[in-house]
């Protein structure tokens, strides 16, 4: 086991404290409103403390938790044929991954994904119609989004395209992202805990963080409930570009 991440933990100060705290919640209030986002908005505050792979590491923790409670919560209005899709790839892409992880984080790829999500939001503003190609692609997507997931804990937008492009009704649309990402996130702590990137430590961190993770969860699940559908799509497409662009970068 990696006692370096021990040691990262044991030194966290009051405000490096305050600031895993602030990432959690931003996050997982976001993910809670609109299925995913939480990475997006919760590692670069993350990474302001901790290095990539105990960023990685102490997030997947509480996608474990989050999925365990939400999923239960949209699995009868999720689209399974989609999920079942994206699954398969998702293991595949997770396992390819977590191992790239354990050996480095090659920056390219990020750029990469980053102009492909762009190149997606602006094809959508300029309300060019669905693009049917991409339903020939489940696995391929499902391979993209595991794999960035294993490695950059930021696979969502990957899945969220795939389905966001199928022009679902906002609850199916937001069912089938959580369940599809919630299954990942069940698959991938398991593998971190394999590949000993997780550890009782950062398990002890994450205590310190959870009642604020709660709390985050119980405000997005009620303000969800004031969002309408095209607002919902239009903050999807703004979170997508900002995602998009803080990969370039």
């Amino acid at each position: 086991m990696d006692l370096r991440v021990f040691r990262i933990f044991e030194k966290l100060n009051m405000f490096e404290t305050i600031l895993l705290i602030l990432a959690i919640c931003a996050g997982f209030y976001i993910q809670t409103i609109l299925g995913f986002g939480a990475a997006i908005l919760a590692l670069p505050i993350l990474l302001l403390t901790l290095g990539l792979q105990d960023a990685v590491s102490f997030i997947s923790v509480f996608f474990f938790l989050y999925s365990l409670y939400q999923m239960y919560k949209v699995r009868k209005a999720a689209d399974m044929t989609t999920v079942y899709t994206l699954i398969l790839g998702v293991i595949i892409g997770l396992i390819m991954g977590i191992q790239v992880l354990k050996i480095g984080h090659p920056v390219v790829l990020k750029k990469y994904l980053g102009a492909f999500i762009i190149l997606y939001v602006v094809s959508r503003m300029a309300k060019i119609k669905k693009q049917k190609w991409m339903d020939k692609f489940g696995l391929l997507f499902g391979i993209g989004s595991g794999f960035f997931s294993g490695l950059f804990s930021v696979g969502g937008p990957f899945c969220v395209i795939y389905v966001h492009n199928k022009d679902f009704k906002i609850d199916v649309l937001r069912s089938t992202i959580i369940l599809t990402l919630g299954i990942t996130d069940l698959i991938k702590l398991p593998m971190l805990f394999a590949s000993n990137l997780v550890n009782l430590q950062i398990l002890k961190s994450a205590a310190i963080v959870f009642p604020f993770f709660v709390a985050s969860i119980y405000l997005g699940n009620r303000s969800y409930a004031f969002i309408k559908e095209d607002l919902f799509h239009k903050i999807i497409m703004i979170l997508l570009l900002i995602s998009g662009i803080s990969l370039l970068f």
